[in-house]
């Protein structure tokens, strides 16, 4: 009989901290403080999706961006604006 591979995810901090960090790096670092809004373990349990928001200033929005993160390795996967 096959043996199931056992198999250890991050944590949704950890989703966090990655998605964050790659974030920082793509950024210049007029971005103002971010944060986390939202952070969800796909169905599947094979990505984490983050949501981070930062504020640009007095008179410019709160812009936000959806992050998936590989929930095996913490790599960022993909990024992308969130509407609305």
């Amino acid at each position: 009989m096959a043996r199931r591979r056992e198999v250890t995810l991050i944590s949704g901090k950890q989703a966090a901290k990655s998605a964050i960090a790659y974030f920082r790096e793509l950024m210049d670092s007029t971005t103002g403080k971010v944060e986390v809004e939202e952070i969800e373990l796909s169905e599947g349990q094979k990505h984490w999706t983050v949501t981070l928001s930062w504020d640009q200033g007095l008179l410019l929005p709160i812009k936000y961006k959806v992050f998936k993160v590989n929930s095996e390795t913490g790599a960022v996967t993909s990024m992308r604006m969130r509407r609305g």
